[in-house]
């Protein structure tokens, strides 16, 4: 399922003009590839509505790594 979802991940930073960059789980969302606060709502919003989860704010505003959103999304729809 982490495969699924990080191809997931790679395709909606793609459509949010990251593209051509080297993503793996252990990408810094902010440092490595430059997101911002709204890139990462942006981001997590897409990954909510493709899995019909909900990531609660208060653990969104933990999400550092592309490794941290497969947690999170794994995390949410074991639940």
């Amino acid at each position: 399922m982490r495969k699924q979802i990080l191809k997931t991940v790679i395709k909606a930073l793609d459509k949010m003009g990251y593209k051509d960059k080297e993503i793996d789980e252990t990408t810094d969302l902010f440092n490595g590839l430059g997101l911002d606060s709204l890139d990462a709502v942006e981001l997590t919003m897409t990954i909510e509505q493709e899995y019909n989860i909900t990531i609660p704010d208060t653990e969104i505003n933990n999400i550092k790594t592309v490794g941290d959103i497969l947690d999170l999304t794994s995390k949410y729809i074991k639940d």
